[in-house]
């Protein structure tokens, strides 16, 4: 089962669609762990997003605070280091964003040095 998700990388300053194919509980996790390169994660909930969420990096500030961004589809909190935009099922399963790529992209606001 294949789906995509929106990475948004603060250090290359892009907001990408990759590819996600990991289906059981412990693999789907490495795998997010692994696209954002990070052990520990956070799901927050969008506005104006139907039932996407974005998956933060709970150590992100303590990896680098130079590489944020801010999501104006979130709050007026900050971002540090790599975040996930995924689905979600009515059963709470990840699946590929409702919200297209690019009006994700319009909607975050680099911050930090390049």
């Amino acid at each position: 089962m294949t789906r995509t998700a929106y990475l948004i990388d603060p250090w290359t300053r892009t907001v990408k669609a990759v590819e996600r194919t990991a289906v059981d509980v412990s693999s789907v996790l490495q795998e997010i762990y692994c696209l954002m390169h990070c052990d520990y994660i956070q799901a927050v909930h969008l506005h104006d997003a139907g039932s996407d969420v974005m998956y933060l990096d709970e150590d992100g500030y303590w990896k680098d605070a130079q590489a944020y961004f801010h999501c104006r589809l979130w709050s007026d909190q900050t971002v540090a280091g790599r975040a996930l935009w995924v689905g979600k099922t009515a059963d709470g399963d990840d699946a590929s964003p409702s919200t297209p790529l690019d009006y994700v992209r319009s909607h975050i606001v680099w911050g930090g040095f390049r």
